[in-house]
């Protein structure tokens, strides 16, 4: 078999590039353990959220699947952080989580220059001329120019439950044990990582009276902008309590987790009940979130109480829940434990500094959730053919201040990671200019000359340009005579609106019946352009600073022979190969003096 562009992996990340290496006109092969299962949910069964839900959106201006699938099978609509303005918004959607993957997969069959292959890939060749050949574990083999590893946590993976060990990166399936022999030889660094999932429960098990209603909401809620779903289904709020926690901490020493057999760092931000029961050992409760698992399903996910107990220990603490006193478990809890690859080693497009054409995006990354792979994927895909089709679209590289994509793609390479990667809004330092609703107006037009999408997707962000720039002409030109509100008089609606204290629909109140937009999209669009301009003001001229390092590019630089930089700032800048000096300057411990010593060094060998 032949191909431009082989994917390895089908899940969020391998789908997402491997639709990305499509649209952009090439020959794509997704070769995944099975072929019925693409995009499958092995976590809590939602998408989007706080940061999340940017990167979603910023799928969505890049032409991937994701929104489009989760805005399909949606059973609910929530919008957090909104006590917060809107530039930091996110929105989240439980998912029919059957549904999706069934969506996914006829999606991914139904593309036309997309071949999916059942099997597992056991070991790459490299030949000469960039020519690549993954060996299948039949004894078959696909020839291409580039690959996508998108391994998810199936490398080298092992399942923990209680004493119970077993190969595998997710309950019923395999692990992928030889591939990481290929990745140790060729150079790149292996790291182990953790991650863990809940006991789901049959739905009407449950005693939904002693739990708190979480209902979805309404209004402009969908990743793509269009009508959200009419019925929604509540979700519920729980708590844990003492007794949970005394039966928790009365058998940590069966925990694989306590026991020291699991070496892999968990995620910080979303630990087991172990582990909150032991570092928080001052709170009495945690919450516990019943999520559905679709509208047909029978059961619920229990987000919050991810467990690697043995299963007569996770039974017990779970009928101590109220609510839970007869819930009937389908699936225990369990840990995964995987590999992953130093992302230190990866350019900004996600491909490999150490074997050129071959791309990393998602959870072989070091990162968790699935909103993170699949922009992870799109990108990498979308480089992957670019480079397979002779390089003639360039590259796509998002900056951190062009988006949470970018944010999350350079700390990764610049930074790398020693737990598993969440985004989160504190991360970007520009999140005031990168709100979810501007992700088409800043991402949409490298999609377009990426050929992501096409021109009719162009055009609409052209006319969604012009509607909001009009807008804010119109309230600029529309001065105030006459308000009830002296204090207003003689200044622009521009001005008001400026003000912390209003918002666009308090405009219609300053002048009685001025026509303004009824676009829920344009007035948002506005509204954050007008609030935030004199911060955007300044984002720029940072921008302009950090853009002229971003230009003196380091290639070829023996960080040996520069004076003045001491022998841990060399090994960290050999280790970490950065493309440019604003990179070299963000890697930990690098001093700005030793910043200085590199301009001086590069400026003294351009001279020569």
């Amino acid at each position: 078999m032949e191909c431009d562009v082989l994917v390895i992996g089908g899940g969020h990340a391998g789908c997402e590039a491997a639709l990305a290496g499509v649209r952009m006109g090439a020959q794509v092969t997704l070769v995944s353990m099975a072929d019925d299962n693409l995009g499958r949910m092995s976590c809590n069964p939602a998408v989007g959220g706080i940061s999340k839900g940017h990167l979603v959106y910023e799928i969505e201006a890049l032409g991937g699947a994701m929104p489009c699938i989760t805005d399909r099978v949606a059973i609910q609509y929530r919008m957090l952080n909104r006590r917060k303005g809107s530039v930091v918004w996110g929105l989240r959607a439980q998912v029919d989580r059957m549904a999706y993957e069934r969506e996914m997969t006829a999606f991914i069959k139904q593309t036309m220059g997309l071949e999916v292959v059942a099997g597992e890939v056991v070991d790459i060749e490299l030949g000469g001329g960039g020519r690549k050949r993954a060996i299948l574990d039949g004894g078959s083999s696909i020839d291409c120019r580039a690959i996508v590893l998108a391994t998810g946590t199936f490398l080298n993976a092992l399942m923990y439950r209680g004493d119970e060990v077993w190969e595998g990166g997710r309950v019923g399936e395999g692990a992928s044990q030889q591939l990481v022999n290929f990745l140790s030889e060729q150079g790149f660094r292996i790291g182990r990582l953790k991650t863990g999932t809940p006991p789901r429960v049959k739905r009407d098990s449950l005693d939904y009276s002693r739990m708190k209603p979480q209902p979805g909401e309404t209004g402009m809620l969908t990743f793509t902008f269009g009508k959200p779903v009419k019925e929604q289904i509540d979700c519920y709020l729980a708590n844990t309590n003492e007794q949970v926690h005394e039966i928790i901490k009365g058998n940590l020493d069966r925990s694989p987790l306590y026991q020291g057999k699991i070496e892999g760092v968990g995620p910080r931000y979303c630990p087991s009940i172990e582990d909150k029961v032991v570092r928080f050992g001052d709170k009495s409760s945690h919450q516990i979130f019943v999520e559905p698992e679709g509208r047909e399903s029978d059961l619920c996910y229990l987000n919050g109480i991810s467990s690697s107990l043995p299963q007569d220990v996770q039974d017990r603490y779970l009928r101590k829940i109220p609510g839970f006193e007869e819930a009937e478990v389908t699936l225990y809890g369990y840990a995964v434990e995987y590999d992953f690859c130093d992302p230190r080693q990866l350019r900004s497009t996600l491909e490999s500094m150490v074997v050129e054409g071959l791309y990393f995006a998602g959870q072989i990354n070091g990162t968790s959730g699935y909103e993170e792979a699949g922009a992870q994927g799109l990108v990498a895909g979308a480089n992957a053919a670019s480079n397979a089709l002779g390089g003639k679209r360039g590259e796509l590289r998002i900056g951190r201040e062009e988006g949470y994509t970018g944010v999350m793609i350079d700390d990764l390479v610049v930074k790398g990671t020693e737990e598993p990667y969440r985004m989160f809004t504190s991360r970007a330092e520009y999140r005031l200019g990168l709100s979810q609703y501007s992700a088409r107006l800043r991402l949409t037009g490298k999609a377009y000359q990426m050929g992501l999408v096409d021109g009719g997707r162009m055009d609409e962000v052209r006319g969604l340009e012009e509607r909001v720039s009009g807008e804010i002409r119109r309230l600029r030109e529309t001065r105030i005579k006459g308000s009830d509100e002296e204090q207003l008089q003689g200044y622009s609606l521009e001005e008001v609106l400026r003000r912390p204290q209003y918002n666009y629909s308090d405009l219609r109140g300053v002048i009685q019946g001025i026509n303004l937009s009824e676009d829920p999209l344009v007035q948002i669009l506005v509204e954050e352009e007008v609030k935030y301009a004199g911060y955007r003001k300044r984002m720029e001229r940072e921008l302009d600073k950090l853009k002229e390092m971003e230009r003196e590019r380091i290639d070829g630089v023996d960080f040996y022979q520069v004076e003045g930089i001491s022998t841990e700032g060399r090994e960290k800048l050999k280790g970490v190969q950065p493309e440019n000096l604003r990179q070299a300057a963000e890697i930990p411990g690098i001093r700005p003096s030793e910043i200085m010593a590199l301009m001086i060094h590069m400026k003294h060998r351009r001279n020569a």
